[in-house]
């Protein structure tokens, strides 16, 4: 567990001086402070070290910076920054110019700071957990907001460690990062369900709406492990109530 940490900070954390020629940004708004936290402070209060070196993959969907827009309790922040979401740490990364390739500061995690990049909107929001009692937050990509049923999809990368073949039998594996996706519903503002794309588990989830949800069905073939399918489903669904 240590060394997938290290090769975590090993990645995201580095914090260099801005390059000179890039366009750097002016923090008109006041909010910024509140928004972001200084990484290079985070950095300075932990003595990890990476010791792994030899992997496979990165902590990344798309590693370049991009042009965002946060949003801090429903307010766009004036200040023009670029982002990218570290899928392996669950965080979401500045840079001042587009240029860079080192992450500066990172977005603060709390529910009410969101933020666009490109045409994706993040959010912060509880998740549910094998334990339907209880719930841990973490960064969705939204696929479809409404008042009564929203969809949401969880994108990480998994660190996971070398493996040695000891027979002959087995094979050996590299350190790597896997992707992992998840699907999250929402009702009336609730915590996020992680639900599998099945027909039996999705009418538990729509068994207020029964009748509804089996109409769609029938009247509109699709695969249930389509992301654009499930967008209609919900969006059918929250536009009858």
């Amino acid at each position: 567990m240590v060394r997938v940490i290290l090769i975590l900070f090993f990645f995201s954390f580095f914090i260099t001086s801005a390059q000179t020629g890039l366009v750097n940004i002016n923090r008109n708004d006041s909010r910024i402070n509140d928004a972001y936290t200084d990484i290079a402070n985070r950095i300075a209060s932990s003595d990890l070290k990476s010791e792994v070196t030899n992997f496979k993959g990165n902590p990344y969907f798309e590693s370049t910076f991009r042009k965002a827009k946060v949003f801090y309790f429903d307010k766009a922040l004036k200040d023009e920054i670029y982002l990218r979401y570290n899928a392996a740490n669950d965080e979401l990364e500045m840079s001042f110019n587009a240029l860079s390739k080192e992450a500066e500061q990172a977005l603060i995690k709390n529910k009410n700071i969101y933020c666009t990049i490109g045409k994706s909107v993040f959010r912060y929001l509880p998740l549910s957990t094998k334990n339907t009692n209880s719930f841990k937050f973490g960064y969705v990509r939204e696929i479809y907001k409404g008042k009564n049923y929203s969809l949401y999809r969880s994108e990480r990368k998994i660190f996971r460690e070398a493996k040695k073949a000891r027979t002959s039998m087995e094979r050996s594996f590299a350190a790597r990062f896997i992707d992992e996706f998840k699907l999250y519903f929402q009702k009336n503002e609730g915590p996020l369900e992680f639900i599998k794309p099945k027909k039996k588990s999705l009418k538990q989830f729509f068994k207020s709406d029964l009748n509804h949800f089996e109409t769609y069905l029938k009247n509109n073939q699709g695969d249930l492990n389509e992301v654009d399918y499930l967008r209609g489903l919900v969006e059918y669904m929250d536009e009858l109530n």
